[in-house]
């Protein structure tokens, strides 16, 4: 499967924001460092919290081989649903 990336600000999609296809196979989704690349996706706030404080905290929050543009791509669309909080 091939996902396009666009650019989309402030719920606006840009025109001409095109910057690539993403093929499944491809490295990022593939090599040793990419389910705690990626897994950042899916830490809650407290969780979040300590990976930005710790430097050894563990990410283990997706399994590799269920890693593809797809799965990434709704969970980016999920994220983006989020309402700010304590926006300043």
């Amino acid at each position: 499967m091939r996902w396009f990336i666009s650019v989309t600000f402030q719920g606006v999609q840009i025109k001409n924001s095109f910057t690539g296809m993403i093929k499944d196979n491809h490295p990022t989704f593939k090599s040793d460092y990419s389910a705690e690349f990626w897994g950042i996706l899916w830490l809650d706030t407290l969780e979040l919290i300590d990976f930005i404080l710790k430097d050894d905290y563990p990410v283990n929050s997706i399994v590799q081989d269920k890693l593809s543009s797809l799965i990434i791509a709704g969970k980016a669309n999920e994220l983006d649903k989020l309402k700010k909080c304590g926006s300043r």
